[in-house]
């Protein structure tokens, strides 16, 4: 459906063209906001009650947001309505979660529900309740709020992006989308981010190829981050990995490289609760509650780290010496292939033959 045209349009012919709020302002418009400043009462207020109303409206809350992979003819929903998005009730617990986690395994339908951290928000964010949503007593985002003056929209912009928590489960959809969509100015006004992984051990690199470099050093106004992350490594694999010292390098790039590359940001505050994957319901492959939370000690004193940038860069470059080697290694031995295809057969013959021992023995 096209939109309608106005007044002036249907006038001249000539389609009006739409200017963005974050537009250069020209005089006639100077003079408007000059003139909303005296005249409206809400903003004649101080500036520090309107942040306070700003906040009320639209900040201080824990969003869920999910991108629906799909055209919106086939969503039923308009251009641009491809987001979903569902703010938390209530702040779910999720240390307290991993702990009880650990006592009981009912896995019956309540008791599951009551174990998953942030279950019902998950099951809102996949399926499009409707009328249920209203029922359920969940709030959604004013955010045409920010329609109603250039003022409002720059002060509530902030607040917006500055106040709340942004929560993802899924890297290369919605996390993706999410930054892609986002300005400069966006990106660094962002404080608060939550990230929830479900991930196999050394195979699922979603959240590293998500988390790029150029990315994370864009978001130069994180402070706050909080990592779910529910894997399905075993518990004895944890334990053989402990036994031996880290050899098998828990904690190493190629492994958590998204945690290496986060740590070169000055964050202040750092929340990490490891759980298991829900189809992992073996009760004797879980882990223990110690495990988990020194697991996610040890992450946590990575992101702190005030020497991240540094470890980063290090890491990397001890990486580029590894692989840079290990091609060295490649070409001599591919350069040792082919000097042997290239010598004529009776002395490919006779150098097999002595390098054979049983061939030796045999001669002797």
């Amino acid at each position: 459906m096209t939109k309608r045209k106005g007044e002036e349009e249907k006038a001249t012919g000539k389609v009006k063209r739409r200017v963005p709020f974050i537009a250069p302002k020209d005089a006639a418009i100077k003079a408007i906001i000059a003139r909303n400043a005296l005249c409206s009462p809400l903003l004649r207020l101080p500036i520090e009650v309107r942040d306070m109303i700003w906040a009320a409206v639209l900040g201080d809350q824990l969003i869920h947001l999910e991108y629906l992979n799909m055209k919106p003819a086939s969503t039923g929903h308009k251009k641009g309505q491809n987001w979903r998005h569902v703010v938390c009730k209530h702040d779910c617990p999720e240390k307290e979660v991993v702990k009880e986690r650990t006592e009981t395994f009912y896995f019956d339908d309540e008791e599951h529900v009551w174990k998953q951290p942030h279950y019902r928000c998950d099951i809102e964010l996949a399926y499009d309740l409707g009328p249920l949503h209203k029922e359920s007593g969940r709030e959604s985002m004013h955010l045409t709020a920010l329609r109603v003056c250039r003022q409002i929209y720059n002060e509530g912009s902030n607040v917006l992006w500055s106040t709340n928590t942004f929560s993802f489960n899924d890297a290369a959809i919605s996390f993706h989308h999410f930054m892609d969509d986002r300005t400069t100015r966006q990106k660094r006004s962002l404080r608060r981010l939550r990230l929830q992984m479900d991930w196999a051990w050394d195979e699922d690199k979603a959240w590293n190829r998500a988390l790029g470099v150029t990315l994370i050093r864009s978001l130069t106004g994180l402070r706050s981050l909080r990592l779910q992350i529910n894997h399905s490594m075993e518990a004895a694999f944890y334990q053989k990995a402990k036994a031996r010292g880290n050899e098998l390098g828990l904690f190493q790039t190629r492994h958590l490289d998204y945690v290496h590359k986060m740590a070169i940001l000055p964050l202040t505050e750092v929340d990490v609760f490891v759980g298991d994957r829900c189809q992992q319901l073996e009760v004797d492959t879980l882990w223990t509650a110690e495990d988990r939370m020194e697991y996610a000690e040890e992450i946590r004193k990575i992101l702190l780290d005030s020497r991240g940038a540094e470890i980063y860069a290090r890491n990397q470059e001890e990486l580029k010496e590894f692989h840079r080697q290990d091609r060295e290694r490649r070409m001599e031995c591919q350069a040792l292939k082919d000097v042997r295809f290239c010598l004529p057969p009776e002395l490919t013959a006779a150098q097999a033959s002595l390098s054979s021992p049983i061939t030796n023995r045999q001669e002797l």
